[in-house]
């Protein structure tokens, strides 16, 4: 059996360490099946000593909570639990508890607080990059539970946070995700939904490409060309 069997809170980025009360043999193969997520991968665990096995989660396998099950020799000897977060994660749980969060984000990503827009680019090739369209999962959920649109956090969603500080670039890649549309519903503690908050902040622009429907939306040299009913608006900043 393997010793532990709480949850360990571990990064993506880093290999696992699962502890064994039996002896392991170093010379021995070791299958890890990792769950979480709807998904499942088997990856090879390696004995470091006789009762410390390393594991590096699979590069597909998502965030979240995820059961480890280790095989030897055809049969299961234990099971343990982690939750996998990325980089992104522990900078949004510090954000949640931080009085200025966005000073937060900003000296976290070596920008000055006064270059809002640099922070948006940044965020924005960021995420772009790592074709992540879970950012919203927790609204999809949410709404596919059938649960109260209401929230007792200031920032709910990344969307919420997002339109409140007027990043325009990340509230326009968010609106494309699954659970965007229920998550612009969602009211925060302040029974404000994003497009609230975004109007509340003085971000007019922003408030109104949230408010409307986007029966278009077409990318074109900076511009993203938006069609309301019939009538075409081009709304400058979002690339």
């Amino acid at each position: 059996m393997l010793g532990r069997e709480e949850c360990s809170l571990i990064h993506l980025e880093q290999f696992l360490i699962v502890f064994s009360t039996d002896s392991l043999n170093e010379k021995d193969a070791y299958l890890v099946c990792i769950r979480g997520s709807g998904s499942s991968s088997n990856v090879e665990g390696t004995a470091l000593n006789p009762y410390v096995l390393s594991v590096y989660p699979p590069k597909d396998v998502l965030p979240g909570f995820i059961t480890l099950e280790v095989t030897h020799a055809g049969n299961v000897i234990g099971k343990c639990y982690a939750s996998l977060v990325s980089h992104l994660d522990e900078l949004a749980e510090n954000l949640k508890n931080s009085l200025e969060p966005m000073n937060v984000m900003c000296e976290s990503l070596g920008v000055s607080p006064a270059s809002i827009n640099q922070l948006d680019n940044l965020l924005y090739e960021h995420v772009k990059n790592i074709h992540d369209n879970n950012m919203l999962k927790d609204a999809l959920t949410t709404s596919q539970e059938g649960k109260q649109k209401g929230s007792d956090k200031l920032y709910p969603t990344a969307l919420h946070f997002a339109a409140s500080f007027g990043l325009k670039n990340i509230t326009n890649y968010l609106l494309g995700l699954p659970g965007a549309d229920y998550a612009g519903t969602i009211r925060n503690k302040d029974n404000l939904s994003p497009a609230e908050m975004a109007k509340k902040n003085g971000h007019e622009e922003l408030s109104d490409i949230m408010h409307y429907p986007m029966e278009v939306v077409k990318k074109s040299e900076g511009y993203v060309t938006m069609l309301h009913g019939d009538k075409p608006s081009k709304i400058s900043g979002l690339v």
